[in-house]
């Protein structure tokens, strides 16, 4: 029954966790991150000097008004997060008419694969967590199974453990290959 609810403790954690870390990628790209990632990637979008010059003031610009109103006292915190949603978009739309259509399509892909890698990555990280935890459980299960006989006690251990180490092995194998 403990471990049962261990494991509801991590999983609710795990969520928690997850929902901070959307609402955080939410939030740098209303900061203009993906933005910086398309300047840095300028020769992968084939920016030319000109559309990365045009970019790159249009950025400085909403920058200095997202400063502007984090310090305006005057403002709640929800008008701020208001105006600055609003800056956002206005920040894509004045990039989006500054790419072509081609640029556009191909800063729109990257993102949604950026997206869709980091989502599998902290799935990935999820399930590492878990893995973690049913070890535990294994272990202490056995512990608990085999009290009075050490070498089978050893031996299931140290075939837990081989199993946990190969299973740990492949999810990392798949998050580095994101």
């Amino acid at each position: 029954m403990r471990n049962l609810v261990t494991l509801g403790l991590a999983f609710i954690a795990c969520s928690a966790m997850a929902q901070q870390t959307t609402f955080k990628e939410v939030e740098d790209f209303k900061q203009g991150k993906s933005v910086s990632e398309l300047l840095e990637k300028s020769e992968y979008f084939g920016l030319t000097a000109d559309q990365k010059k045009r970019i790159e003031e249009k950025k400085a610009g909403i920058g200095a008004e997202f400063k502007a109103i984090s310090k305006d006292k005057k403002l709640s915190e929800t008008e701020k997060k208001k105006k600055k949603e609003a800056l956002a978009l206005t920040l894509r739309n004045d990039v989006n008419s500054i790419l072509t259509e081609g640029q556009k399509g191909l800063w729109n892909s990257e993102e949604m694969t950026e997206k869709i890698n980091k989502s599998a990555k902290k799935s990935i990280e999820y399930k590492l967590e878990l893995l973690e935890l049913e070890y535990e459980t294994g272990e202490k299960q056995l512990e608990n199974k085999y009290a009075s006989d050490k070498n089978k006690l050893d031996s299931e251990k140290k075939k837990l453990k081989e199993k946990y180490k190969a299973e740990k092995e492949v999810l990392k194998k798949q998050k580095e290959s994101l």
